[in-house]
């Protein structure tokens, strides 16, 4: 579970990011794939954003 520790917040954010637009592409009732290509890098985005930035020192 360690090894997964540095990950957790990343893989967090993406699934926000990704049930956030699926939600709003649903509202119609029907994802198309116009709203795939607007949640897919949604989805990377918010993985990227937080995994780039780095933890801050435990003081």
């Amino acid at each position: 579970m360690k090894n997964l520790k540095p990950y957790a917040k990343a893989v967090v954010a993406g699934t926000v990011a990704f049930c956030g637009a699926l939600g709003t592409a649903l509202a119609d009732g029907n994802v198309s794939g116009v709203e795939w290509c607007g949640i897919i890098p949604a989805t990377v985005v918010a993985i990227g954003a937080v995994f780039g930035v780095p933890n801050r020192p435990a003081e």
